[in-house]
């Protein structure tokens, strides 16, 4: 295990306890356009003051305008955008089409990568390809891929995908500081070496003006 990612579903967390036993974590931010997770800034806040690198995570809506949802992300975020690159979790279909999905997504990602940094894609090889038109831009980004399975040793990958960066293996992992089950992950490579300049960790002119209009 390197890595964790939780949500509001894991209600108080000791996050002492769980920097001293994993490398990194996700952390969810928000859903949909408006919706910000109940636990979000005090996971954010009391993850960092713990000393463990973290990355925020938002749960790509498909029936809502992915430039809107991406927004309200970042704005979430405000000037810390942690230290491991933002995630978009690709889960449901909301009544779209395939092609209405693939190329809303597509908007949310170039506008997550235009205000802050390139995300990495969450989803499953099976979900992907239902819900999407297994596009070739895929190749483009970085895979966190969930796939639970005693007898393999790395994730199935989606149509058109090369190879993966996490591997969330399990959704009833146990880590100290953490009450009951949380999803456990593998990386492929560090995901904190080398660590980021100031520079790549510094959000960009277009979210400092997003974050702004709500300040």
């Amino acid at each position: 295990m390197d890595g964790i990612d939780i949500s509001h579903w894991q209600g108080g967390i000791s996050w002492p306890a769980v920097a001293g036993v994993v490398k990194w974590a996700y952390i969810k931010a928000t859903e949909h356009n408006t919706w910000i997770d109940p636990r979000f800034r005090a996971n954010w806040a009391n993850s960092k003051s713990a000393g463990l690198p973290r990355g925020a995570y938002m749960f790509f809506r498909a029936n809502v305008s992915g430039v809107a949802q991406a927004q309200h992300f970042i704005r979430t975020l405000g000037s810390d955008i942690g230290e491991l690159p933002p995630a978009v979790d690709v889960e449901t279909r909301d009544g779209v089409t395939s092609v209405q999905l693939t190329n809303n997504l597509r908007t949310c990602l170039l506008e997550v990568e235009r205000l802050t940094r390139k995300p990495i894609i969450y989803s499953s090889a099976t979900k992907w390809n239902e819900l999407t038109t297994r596009p070739s831009w895929a190749v483009e980004y970085e895979w966190w891929l969930a796939h639970y399975s005693s007898l393999i040793t790395s994730p199935a990958l989606p149509v058109r995908v090369t190879t993966w960066l996490i591997w969330q293996y399990s959704s009833s992992g146990r880590v100290s500081g953490v009450s009951g089950n949380c999803d456990v992950n593998r990386e492929r490579v560090s995901l904190i070496d080398p660590i980021l300049t100031p520079q790549q960790l510094r959000i960009s002119k277009h979210a400092e003006a997003i974050i702004a209009e709500v300040d």
